[in-house]
């Protein structure tokens, strides 16, 4: 995998990661079911999305050992880990 994309990959899945520990936050503190499930909701897409991520790496033959792990077990917070280039 050349250099850019490397960075460019390890930015989006932190970015994801990000928003994907925020929506598990925000629907711990949901005042009503309805906005727990809203939150729940967007966490799952989220997770989702980093699942999509590391399978094509998978399915292409790349190693994704430098993002690892991408996408975390359901309901759990992402792991953010900073690589040096």
């Amino acid at each position: 995998m050349n250099f850019k994309l490397e960075h460019f990959l390890h930015d989006l899945i932190w970015r994801i990661k990000e928003e994907y520990n925020e929506r598990l936050d925000l629907a711990a503190a949901a005042k009503n079911g309805r906005e727990r499930a809203i939150e729940d909701g967007q966490s799952w897409a989220y997770r989702h999305v980093l699942e999509m991520i590391e399978n094509q790496l998978s399915a292409f033959g790349e190693t994704s050992e430098m993002f690892s792990p991408i996408a975390p077990e359901a309901g759990n917070k992402a792991e953010l880990k900073k690589v040096e280039f």
